[in-house]
């Protein structure tokens, strides 16, 4: 009797299993999710898997409203109500993580470029930069200084150090060719600058603003002594009349 019973009530299990079953499949929806050409996306219902999908991916939920939360490496969280009564499709957005990246450098400020487009200035008040997942080539730019580059694993690398390299200029003009003269007159000494690399006016002109005064005396000394070594002319007076004495004799 008692093995007849038993029986029975193996056999009304089973059969409530079945109808429990078909019940939840009648009260089930498939409920399409569109994450923009995102995929591999884990969707969670509290702490329980409820699958792996893809972009216009399918879920079969059951008819009530639930929290559904959307999860994929490298993106933030989604969580959004669902409620295969109301709507059988929803869009997902699901939003790339920003990491802080720490930038350590002695400088006071530079530019900071990735693959040439403009990603921000370093400064006291700005020592790091707000990065997704992914491969950064950054170029680091400061007048004065060498470029650097390097190249950034996002989020593998967060801390990394920039030291530029100072640019000396060496700004002194190459004056050559200078010789000195002595006046016979004067001892008065006179020098010539000629600026190499220049053309033939550009020469001519930069001696002349250079050498100007000593020119000026030079010439001055030549017209001087032209004059004091002239033959020189004295008036003097014959019969009440004046009449030049120089070098040649007087007619008689």
């Amino acid at each position: 009797m008692f093995e007849k019973v038993g029986l029975k009530m193996k056999r009304f299990f089973m059969i409530s299993m079945v109808l429990m079953s078909c019940l939840a499949s009648a009260f089930a929806t498939d409920v399409t999710f569109n994450t923009s050409g995102i995929n591999e996306i884990e969707v969670y219902d509290n702490t329980t898997l409820l699958g792996t999908i893809n972009d216009s991916g399918i879920l079969n939920l059951s008819d009530e409203a639930q929290n559904l939360t959307f999860v994929k490496e490298y993106f933030d969280n989604t969580t959004i109500e669902v409620n295969p009564l109301t709507a059988t499709e929803y869009n997902v957005t699901l939003n790339e993580t920003e990491y802080t990246v720490v930038i350590n450098s002695d400088l006071d400020s530079f530019e900071i470029y990735d693959n040439g487009t403009y990603l921000g200035n370093f400064s006291e008040d700005a020592r790091v930069l707000e990065l997704t997942y992914g491969t950064y080539l950054l170029t680091f730019s400061k007048t004065g200084y060498e470029i650097a580059n390097l190249t950034l694993d996002v989020p593998e690398t967060l801390v990394f150090d920039v030291n530029l390299t100072q640019i000396v200029v060496n700004d002194t003009e190459d004056e050559t060719n200078t010789t000195e003269t002595t006046e016979e007159t004067g001892d008065i000494p006179f020098a010539i600058i000629v600026y190499e690399g220049d053309t033939v006016s550009e020469k001519l002109e930069s001696f002349f603003l250079n050498n100007f005064y000593l020119i000026g005396a030079f010439v001055f000394i030549v017209i001087l002594g032209i004059f004091s070594g002239a033959p020189k002319t004295v008036l003097k007076k014959v019969n009440g009349n004046s009449r030049p004495s120089g070098r040649k004799g007087n007619r008689r």
